[in-house]
């Protein structure tokens, strides 16, 4: 026979308290999202100071913030400025970041059967498009030959000079230029592929 158990009132009536306060109100909510939004606000008039100085520090500073949406919203400010200097200065905060370069490579425009021998060698991929991946984590920056580098063996990654970013591939630098769309584009030249290979890197992602 099944035993029915009776709880004492008092525990029911916590329940039922707990319950109603986990539940917030339309008001609560409505107050909640007035205070991010005005948040997130505030934070785009700094990065849009008409002071360049500030308007720099502003971007710097909420990228090496620890905060994911702050981070976001100041890399993507500065990766889609105008000014160029202010969009390498987001490329090095990216960089400083230790972030993952999550390189695509275009390979339709090669026979070579050394393409795909690059991303076996590289613990990388390649679709049936003929679409290569690869990612390579970046791990601190090296003074003495002033780049980024891997954190696995700790080589040059990435470079950034006057004339823009530059990547180390297949032991050769490949220079890039920033898109409109957060996007570093180039090419490279992989071992014993004969043809110049187009990739991509997202900044903004």
């Amino acid at each position: 026979m099944m035993k029915i158990v009776l709880l004492p009132a008092c525990f029911v009536l916590a329940s039922v308290h707990a319950l109603a306060a986990q539940t917030i109100s339309l008001d609560e909510l409505k107050a909640q999202i007035e205070q991010k939004v005005s948040s997130e606000d505030e934070f785009r008039t700094l990065l849009n100071d008409p002071d360049p100085a500030r308007s720099i520090a502003a971007m710097e500073l909420m990228m090496a913030s620890g905060d994911p949406g702050l981070e976001r919203m100041a890399r993507e400010f500065g990766v889609f400025s105008s000014d160029p200097v202010v969009r390498r200065l987001a490329i090095e905060a990216w960089l400083k970041s230790g972030p993952v370069l999550n390189i695509t490579y275009d390979g339709s425009g090669t026979e070579s059967a050394y393409f795909k021998s690059y991303f076996q060698n590289n613990k990388g991929s390649v679709d049936g498009d003929k679409r290569g991946f690869t990612s390579f984590p970046i791990n601190g920056y090296d003074e003495a030959n002033d780049c980024y580098v891997y954190a696995a063996g700790n080589a040059c990654a990435m470079r950034i000079t006057d004339v823009g970013p530059s990547v180390f591939l297949s032991d050769s630098w490949s220079p890039l230029t920033l898109g409109e769309d957060g996007y570093m584009r180039g090419q490279t030249n992989l071992y014993r592929v004969d043809e110049p290979i187009p990739i991509e890197i997202p900044v903004t992602d």
